[in-house]
This record gives structure tokens, C-alpha cells and sequence, in this order.
């Protein structure tokens, strides 16, 4: 009984990269080709194949947009929040680094002013 095939998601910077490998080969070859059949199936595959990449890229692009979407935090970027560090109220105010920070550690307890109550329920 064969094995069932593995998952595995698609590199698309290595995919990309194959499909533009293939793309100037076919350039190549229909540079050297004499044979005008040939010729018009190499034009045909050279169309198909850019098209290929262009799907390739706007699907990287809708997917980076679907998984920015997705991402809530509990600030906007420029307010004002507050962290407990070591019982030490820590004045940060929200932007890209934080937004880092927050993916690493989303269980981080935030507050809108310096006091427990204030603090921020998850995103």
C-alpha cells in the first residue's frame, strides 16, 4: 500500500523563481527556433506561463492582505498604553514594534492608564 502524499505549503518565492527559470528558457528557445509550429507553441506556453506568475503573485498578495486583516491588537497605532514590569508602570506608546512584541507574547497585559483596572481584554 503506498504512502498517502504529505502536505506541504508552496514556497511561492521558489515557485515564482522556477516559473521566470522556465519562462527565459522558453525565450531562449524560441529565439533558436525555426520551425513555426513550434514556434507558435512556445508563444502560447510563454503566454500560459505568465500568467501563471501573475496568479502566483496576486495570490501571495491576497494572502499577506487576508493575514494582516486577521491581526487584531488591543491599541491603534500612536496610543498611549501601559505595561507592569517588575511593579513598575511602563508609559509605551503603540506602533509596529509593539505590534511584534505582542505576536510574540499575546498573553501580555496592557492597561489604558496606570492602574489594574484599567486593564485591556484580550484583542
Amino acid at each position: 500500500m503506498s504512502k498517502p502524499m504529505e502536505y506541504r505549503p508552496i514556497d511561492r518565492a521558489k515557485l515564482t523563481y522556477l516559473l521566470r527559470q522556465v519562462e527565459i528558457d522558453l525565450v531562449s528557445l524560441k529565439q533558436n527556433c525555426y520551425d513555426y509550429d513550434m514556434s507558435k507553441d512556445i508563444k502560447w506556453a510563454m503566454e500560459n506561463l505568465t500568467d501563471a506568475i501573475q496568479m502566483v503573485d496576486k495570490d501571495e498578495q491576497v494572502q499577506e492582505s487576508i493575514q494582516t486583516k486577521q491581526k487584531q491588537y488591543p491599541f491603534n497605532d500612536g496610543d498611549t498604553y501601559y505595561t507592569l514590569e517588575n511593579n513598575i508602570w511602563v508609559e509605551s506608546c503603540w506602533d509596529c514594534v509593539s505590534e511584534e512584541m505582542h505576536d510574540e507574547n499575546p498573553n501580555k497585559k496592557y492597561y489604558k492608564a496606570m492602574n489594574l483596572e484599567s486593564e485591556v481584554q484580550d484583542a
